[in-house]
């Protein structure tokens, strides 16, 4: 039998739940976010030591440092590319249908805790980059500030999306051993097109399918244009560090089912 009817049903339960949740993010106000705003303003807390008030149909508010975490900034995209990187890249690991539906349902939890985790993080470097850069006389202020947060954004995303698929295929692999699974395995130098393909996917293909472009030409160009010079820099200096020095930050074997 072949992988996608094996495993079919995991890759269409998936697709439906993540088209579900974008159904729900697209028009939920922060009320109906809290499950994902409220841990994330936790952990920038825990983070930062910043103060946070929440305003009813707003978000959370740092009156001090002039921050609104509104729904835009909850981080449910990357929940979204996250749970379908782990649900179409690592069920087949499972062995069999029913394991990788259990491996569905643990995508969706590792998906939600580490967009929380990285969520902090990115919410936490914005407000301190410009701080630590001031410092140095380089100030983020005016026309500059806006295209500034995009980029960080972009690269705390990207950087941790890699990141988290490094860790998946290393976890996924020990978890496949101990199920006792036959694989066999091939070696590739090409794992890391899941992340890149399904970031790319959700952050362009999905507006650029909704009718962004259309909308909106020249500012939908020029975000494309930043989102694949900034992805395009972060693979370039993983290719560098990854023949300089012999570091890998993603799968160097494909593991097919039998």
């Amino acid at each position: 039998m072949s992988v996608y009817k094996r495993y079919g049903l995991c890759y269409l339960m998936g697709a439906l739940g993540a088209l579900w949740l974008k159904a729900y993010y697209s028009g939920a106000r922060s009320e109906e976010l809290l499950w994902i705003l409220a841990p994330t303003i936790g952990w920038v807390r825990m983070l930062s030591g910043m103060i946070f008030e929440y305003l009813p149909g707003i978000g959370y508010v740092s009156h001090l440092h002039h921050l609104v975490i509104a729904p835009s900034c909850s981080g449910v995209q990357f929940l979204l590319i996250v749970f379908l990187m782990l649900v179409f890249s690592f069920s087949h690991r499972m062995g069999t249908t029913r394991k990788g539906m259990i491996w569905t349902f643990y995508a969706a939890v590792l998906a939600y805790l580490y967009t929380i985790l990285v969520n902090g993080i990115r919410i936490t470097l914005s407000v301190y980059v410009p701080e630590w850069l001031q410092k140095i006389n380089i100030f983020i202020e005016g026309s500059i500030q806006e295209p500034f947060h995009t980029i960080l954004g972009i690269m705390v995303y990207f950087v941790f999306l890699l990141s988290g698929y490094w860790l998946a295929d290393r976890a996924t692999e020990k978890i496949s051993k101990l199920l006792f699974v036959e694989q066999k395995r091939t070696k590739t130098h090409y794992g890391f097109l899941s992340p890149v393909f399904w970031y790319l996917f959700m952050v362009l293909g999905v507006p650029f399918l909704n009718g962004a472009y259309v909308k909106n030409h020249n500012g939908f160009t020029k975000y494309a244009y930043l989102v694949l010079g900034v992805c395009a820099l972060i693979l370039g200096i993983w290719w560098l560090l990854r023949y300089s020095f012999g570091v890998s930050f993603v799968n160097s074997r494909n593991l097919r089912i039998k």
